[in-house]
């Protein structure tokens, strides 16, 4: 049986996080997607609708899977796919881990680092 929880808390909350078996984020509209890299760095598999700046990271059937925005259908679609197989779970889980750490702040410190020496480099 499917048990739904409805969760008022922030998405940062490492305790709840931990307590999911998923991370959705049926969005019409994201400018970046943090709630979803949190998710992603404590191992959470994603369903997502990749609108806006999620469309920038989250990759369908690589990362996360992906529905279509708005669409009832294609969200209950991918979900029930991401419940009924545990192994693709377990897959976009270990990418999500992956590709969360692309934020990490030392990570992110570096290309930084990088853009600037190549700007300056080109000058």
């Amino acid at each position: 049986m499917l048990e739904i929880k409805n969760l008022h808390a922030k998405v940062g909350d490492k305790d709840i996080l931990r307590g999911l078996d998923l991370f959705v984020q049926p969005s019409h509209f994201e400018a970046f997607g943090s709630s979803a890299v949190e998710a992603m760095a404590s191992g959470l598999p994603i369903v997502s609708s990749g609108v806006g700046g999620l469309g920038d990271f989250l990759r369908d059937g690589q990362n996360a899977l992906l529905h279509e925005p708005r669409s009832p259908a294609s969200l209950a679609a991918a979900l029930r796919r991401m419940l009924d197989d545990a192994s693709l779970r377990e897959r976009l889980a270990k990418a999500a881990y992956l590709t969360a750490q692309e934020f990490e702040q030392t990570a992110l410190l570096d290309r930084y680092a990088r853009l600037i020496e190549s700007t300056a480099g080109s000058r």
